[in-house]
């Protein structure tokens, strides 16, 4: 039964952020991405303590061990790294769209109404 509460956490985790991606109210979007991030606060650690205990039972102690070990570097790499995005995007540096200059060449656009062209078509079909 434990296994089963956790695969129900992982996939609460994840279909409940990508649900939010596709809904576009801002209640549902609020609600999804404190239920997923609960459930990933909730099955992460839940995750890696089942992973460590079973270093007592594993038959390759050795091999286990570096297999978790990685696994688990990976993951607090992750997560500090998304931390470190976060806080460097604080939204107070935000660049301000450049205006771009006006071409000085003559161009279709540039012209007068007047002069300007207009393509005909290749083909000219009968109105019927």
């Amino acid at each position: 039964m434990r296994r089963h509460v956790e695969g129900i956490l992982w996939l609460a985790a994840l279909l409940s952020f990508m649900l939010a991606g596709i809904t576009s109210t801002k209640t549902s979007v609020i609600l999804l991405g404190v239920l997923g991030l609960g459930a990933t606060v909730v099955v992460v650690p839940l995750h890696f303590f089942r992973a460590w205990s079973g270093l007592g039972s594993a038959p390759n102690k050795r091999e286990y061990c570096l297999c978790v070990s990685f696994e688990t570097l990976c993951v607090l790499g992750l997560a500090l790294a998304l931390g470190w995005a976060l806080l460097q995007n604080d939204g107070s540096r935000t660049r301000r769209p450049q205006r771009l200059k006006p071409c000085p060449c003559p161009t279709e656009t540039n012209q007068p109404a007047a002069r300007r062209r207009v393509p005909s078509p290749a083909v000219k079909f009968p109105l019927s």
